[in-house]
């Protein structure tokens, strides 16, 4: 039995995540990331251990926050991640920063830490398609609870380096994503998706 609050069980996977209390958001926001996802997920108030919690689109109306919530977790002030991001998220854990062909770069997990800290919804859609070379472009919007918003466009080719199948739509939308939400925070460091790498 855990300390937090809240436990997601996440079936898919076979994964759980705690939750404190002043996270309930969070946790509700996570289910129904990852119901939208196709995961079969459960979220129990540890208080009330036979009774889950609210779950799905009745309990939270944002995207997700997808990396386990901590504790520490706490507001950040933009300037402090504008001052120096590969810095701040390396202090956060070093997961989040990967170095590519001796370039530092914010990996997809960094970018959606960030993502959670600063509470950002993102939206994604395809804009264009291409037959020679496959591929696609796609437009992301990232937008923060004050109504701050960056838009930005990310391509993926099948040409790509170990790509399978329609994968590179997927490096795309995150492609995009990142862009969106590093414009949004003034983290303008370069994204491990930037240097080939997903």
């Amino acid at each position: 039995m855990t300390d937090k609050r809240y436990t997601l069980k996440d079936k898919t996977q076979g994964e759980e995540r705690h939750f404190a209390d002043r996270h309930e958001d969070r946790a509700k926001k996570n289910v129904e990331f990852l119901e939208s996802e196709g995961h079969e997920v459960e979220l129990i108030d540890n208080r009330e251990s036979d009774t889950p919690a609210p779950s799905g689109a009745a309990a939270a109306h944002e995207t997700p926050d997808v990396v386990e919530a901590t504790e520490s977790d706490a507001p950040v002030d933009p300037d402090v991640l504008a001052q120096d991001p590969i810095e701040w998220l390396e202090s956060q854990n070093t997961d989040f920063v990967n170095t590519i062909k001796g370039t530092p770069a914010i990996s997809k997990q960094g970018f959606r830490f960030i993502q959670q800290r600063f509470g950002i919804r993102t939206e994604s859609d395809v804009v264009e398609t291409f037959s020679d070379p496959r591929g696609v472009i796609v437009w992301a919007r990232a937008e923060r609870p004050d109504g701050q918003y960056a838009e930005a466009h990310g391509e993926g080719y099948i040409s790509e380096s170990d790509v399978d199948d329609n994968e590179f739509v997927r490096y795309a939308d995150t492609r995009a994503k990142n862009r969106a939400i590093s414009d949004l925070t003034s983290a303008g460091a370069l994204a491990v998706s930037e240097l080939g790498e997903q």
